[in-house]
């Protein structure tokens, strides 16, 4: 694996729009999280009151406790996406960025704008896909 620290042939201005696109991304992530927090605060808060209400015990709890699951999961998914561009904004900063982390080589910036938070070049993301299949590890093995 190659380990310049040199962001194989990126200029400033790709580098800047993706930064800005990154930190764009993050806010919006965490607005949900935090938003999607309220909701499981709200839902717990009416299920609270239901729950201490219901004589058979299958009232509105039981739909609030789906929706606290379903909320939940929704905000670990946001709240992995902040760090997943926490590291991408930290790539850049160091240089970094746009380097296949199995590699070394470069992520195009084709690929980089599709998915600025990409780690792997296409062709490792491909063999590390082609390669779990083959052993019969993959989602689609006999």
């Amino acid at each position: 694996m190659t380990t310049t620290s040199a962001t194989p042939s990126l200029d400033g201005q790709f580098l800047g729009r993706q930064a800005d696109a990154l930190r764009r991304e993050r806010q919006a992530q965490s607005d949900l999280a935090a938003a999607l927090l309220e909701e499981i605060r709200t839902l717990n808060d009416d299920t609270a009151v239901s729950d201490s209400t219901a004589d058979d015990g299958f009232g509105e709890g039981t739909g609030s406790a789906v929706d606290q699951d379903r909320d939940r999961a929704l905000h670990a998914q946001a709240m992995t996406r902040v760090e997943e561009i926490d590291a991408a904004l930290r790539r850049i900063e160091a240089g970094t960025y746009g380097r296949c982390e199995v590699c070394g080589g470069a992520i195009g910036e084709a690929r980089l704008e599709a998915l600025p938070t990409a780690t792997q070049c296409v062709a490792c993301k491909a063999g590390g896909l082609a390669s779990r299949h083959r052993a019969g590890t993959g989602r689609h093995a006999a």
